[in-house]
Formats: C-alpha cells, structure tokens, sequence
C-alpha cells in the first residue's frame, strides 16, 4: 500500500492530466460517432460520409509535422489549453446550428477541421509533458495508461454513443461532449506543465522554425528503425480508412445506430 501511495504522488500530476483527456476523449469519441450517423441518416451516402473523415484526416496530415515543433517552441500545458478550446469551440458551433435546426453537412466538414487540428495540437504536446511530468523509473507506466485511455474510449464511446444517438439524440450528445472538455479544461487549469531540460539534440535543432521541421524530418530517416515504424503505422492507418467508411454504411442499413455502437465497442475491446 505505502508503495502504491509513493508511485500515486510520483505520478499525481499527470493523474490527473490523464483522468482530464480521458473524459475529453470519451465525450469526443460520443460526438464523433454520432455526427457520423446523423451524416449517413440525412443523406444515405457513403461518399458523402467518406468525405467527412477525409475532410477530419486531411489536416492532420499535414498539420501534424509542424505541430511538434509548436509543442516544444510553446509551454506543453498552453498548447493543450488550446487544443482542447479549439474543440471545445467547434463543438458548441456545431450545438448552436443544430438546435437551430440549421446544421448542414458542411458545418460537420467545418468542424472536423477544427477537430483536426486541435487534436494535431494535443498529442505532441501531451507526449512531450510526460517525460516532464513522469520520473524515469515511472515513464512505462505512463506509456501504459496512455494507451488504456484510447482502449477504454475505443470500448465504451461507441457503445454508448449508439444508445444515445436513439434515445436523447445528437443535441443531448453534444452537450456531454461539451461537458467533458469543461472536466479536461478544468484539470489542465489545476496543473502546472515544467520545462523540460533541453537535450543535445534539442539544441542541435534549435533554429527556425522551418529548420526545426526539416530537423525533424532528418531524424525520422536517419533512424531506420523508426522510419519503419512510421511506415507500418501509415500502412495500417491506410488500411482501417478503406475498410471504416464501408463499414459504417453496411451496419447502418442492416441495423440501428445502437446496434452500430455495439459492435464498433466490440471492435474497441482488442485496443484495450
């Protein structure tokens, strides 16, 4: 017990950053699902609705090379304060045109780039806090707990969200949405994010920004075995995009949103 009470004060801070992003990532996981479901309910095109993850994938790729860069160039907590508004934001937009009873597709496509770049934002960002947040002894651990929160989003949003979207709607699942990013923006607000010490490398690559992009670019292939990776990541990524937009659409047409839910949550279950 006195051992689990050491590691809980080891980690405390970033506890509670990870309890934040985890509700934030659930409410969006609710959100997201949904939004695809109403996309395919109001115009019953898969195309359509391949688009909008285009329209949300799109600025992640080509944002994401230089949002490292702003992650170190800028305190990791303000970034993510950022992020997290950022999506907070397009969520309320997307809220006011529906109860409105506006919302068009194009808003969804709108707000996906928010999304997008938000997210983009936050990941560098949060990875970067952890070896400042984190001891050493501690930093598989937390590697750990990052991956679970995906799990336990991957698990429980889909399903969730299902049972929602045919019962309170998509206007009582962006107000969760909402309130979860209230919880994650709440938590960020109660910590304070250290400097990191700056290593060799990180002073090796100080300079312009644009350097520091190129700089980053360097290292992925001068290391081998890291450019692997990112290519196995790509090739994997590039495979679940072909086959999500088709599978969606098939559930939806056999079944209900929540049936859809159920089995995306069962999906989820191998990522926990």
């Amino acid at each position: 017990m006195k051992a689990i009470r050491t590691t809980f004060g080891e980690m405390r801070t970033f506890t509670i950053i990870w309890i934040g992003q985890l509700v934030s990532t659930i409410g969006s996981g609710l959100s997201g699902f949904a939004l695809g479901v109403w996309i395919y309910e109001e115009t019953g095109s898969p195309t359509l609705f391949a688009i909008s993850l285009f329209v949300y994938f799109l600025p992640r790729v080509i944002f994401s090379p230089f949002a490292g860069v702003i992650a170190d160039r800028f305190n990791r907590r303000t970034v993510m304060l950022t992020s997290d508004g950022l999506a907070a934001l397009a969520t309320l937009g997307i809220l006011v045109v529906f109860s409105a009873d506006n919302l068009q597709i194009w808003h969804i496509y709108i707000a996906h780039v928010f999304f997008s770049v938000a997210n983009s934002l936050q990941w560098p960002a949060y990875s970067a806090a952890i070896s400042s947040l984190v001891p050493k002894k501690h930093l598989a651990r937390a590697g750990g707990m990052t991956q679970i929160g995906d799990g336990i989003s991957s698990l429980i949003a889909p399903g969730i969200a299902g049972a929602l979207y045919v019962t309170v709607g998509l206007d009582a699942i962006l107000k969760i949405d909402l309130l979860t990013f209230l919880v994650a923006l709440g938590t960020m607000a109660a910590i304070r994010i250290p400097s990191p010490m700056k290593s060799a490398q990180g002073e090796e690559s100080k300079g312009s920004f644009w350097q520091e992009v190129l700089f980053g670019w360097r290292f992925i292939i001068s290391h081998k075995g890291f450019l692997g990776l990112q290519i196995i990541f790509a090739l994997v990524n590039f495979s679940f995009s072909i086959i999500y937009p088709l599978f969606v659409p098939m559930i939806l047409e056999m079944s209900s949103p929540d049936v859809l839910g159920y089995i995306t949550s069962i999906t989820g279950a191998g990522v926990l």
